[in-house]
């Protein structure tokens, strides 16, 4: 993701508990509630959205 990819992710399977982290989809989506990656829902994948945080 670094290279300005995109990376699929499951985001249905989040128990919303940071606490019960069971696959790496999991962490993507956590990522996704706190801000530091963008969840495009048409194609259903995580991108880092900015230069900042990259």
């Amino acid at each position: 993701m670094l290279g300005k990819h995109t990376c699929p992710v499951d985001v249905m399977t989040f128990q919303n508990d940071m606490t019960s982290i069971q696959s790496k989809d999991d962490v993507l989506t956590l990522l996704v509630h706190l801000g530091y990656l963008a969840y495009d829902a048409d194609t259903q994948t995580v991108r880092i959205p900015n230069e900042e945080i990259r």
